[in-house]
């Protein structure tokens, strides 16, 4: 029903008995303003980030998006709502939406390969740096993807299918909603910071080991509370109810903190 109503606001209701029941998919391209990525107009219509609301925002490319447009994106990672003021009103749509990022290493697509890449160093750093630091501190998993060989490519070993993960992740969702069905909230990712030591039950030597990944790393306190959630993410994956250490580990590993560049982000 929220969906439906964005989606009524912004015009787009084309459904033919008044209601969406399908999770958006939302891909937009890397001319995208940022009033239409986030919403706004003389009567602020809903952006990008509120008509994927409860679905996926896909930006391809991502450093090919305009600085201000890539920026804007801190409040809506973060408050899960984006507020649009004008002089006569202000205007708050939800923007609850799972972002999915994509991006090369240097202009060319190379990099880090110098057999092929031809790029400058000046080049790959102001590339990378088109993302800055708030933007990634905000998204929980940084993966790079390295390429793959042809055997890879062509073998016969195929890894997990799309039911069975689906199964896992669904059993995940209800361990979920279990334990905080008494909040207002439903995922590990949207605990509250001032909930965390309730939900999240740590021994001295998980202590230790996440004091040492803090000190070694350049992870800001936000980034900590982040691969936080995402270690109890991956233990309800793992079905078990008190976070490990080979979690802690599997969260800092996707957290990526000590290297900038990558190639897929999520």
């Amino acid at each position: 029903m929220e969906l439906t109503k964005i989606y009524s606001v912004a015009g787009m209701l084309k459904s033919a008995n008044g209601m969406i029941k399908s999770r958006p998919f939302r891909s937009p391209s890397q001319n995208i303003s940022e009033s239409a990525l986030c919403g706004g107009g003389s009567i602020p219509k809903p952006g990008e980030v509120s008509l994927a609301n409860a679905g996926i925002l896909f930006l391809d490319e991502f450093p090919e998006f305009s600085r201000s447009a890539i920026e804007a994106l801190r409040s809506p990672l973060e408050d899960r709502h984006i507020t649009i003021s004008r002089v006569k009103a202000t205007y708050t749509y939800p923007s609850r939406f799972m972002l999915v990022a994509a991006r090369n290493n240097c202009p060319c697509g190379f990099y880090p390969d110098r057999r092929r890449c031809r790029c400058t160093s000046g080049e790959i750093f102001r590339y990378q740096s088109k993302v800055s630091h708030p933007i990634m501190d905000r998204i929980d998993i940084r993966l790079q993807i390295n390429p793959i060989s042809y055997d890879e490519l062509f073998g016969k070993t195929e890894g997990i299918s799309s039911r069975e993960a689906r199964a896992i992740i669904t059993k995940a969702r209800k361990m979920q909603e279990e334990r905080y069905k008494d909040e207002e909230f439903i995922f590990n990712s949207e605990l509250p910071q001032g909930l965390i030591n309730k939900y999240i039950i740590l021994e001295k030597k998980q202590r230790k080991l996440l004091e040492s990944i803090f000190d070694s790393s350049d992870m800001s306190a936000r980034g900590y509370f982040r691969m936080l959630r995402l270690a109890r993410t991956i233990a309800d994956i793992e079905g078990h109810e008190n976070i490990t250490e080979n979690d802690i580990e599997e969260a800092a590993f996707f957290r990526n903190e000590n290297d900038t560049g990558r190639d897929t982000i999520c």
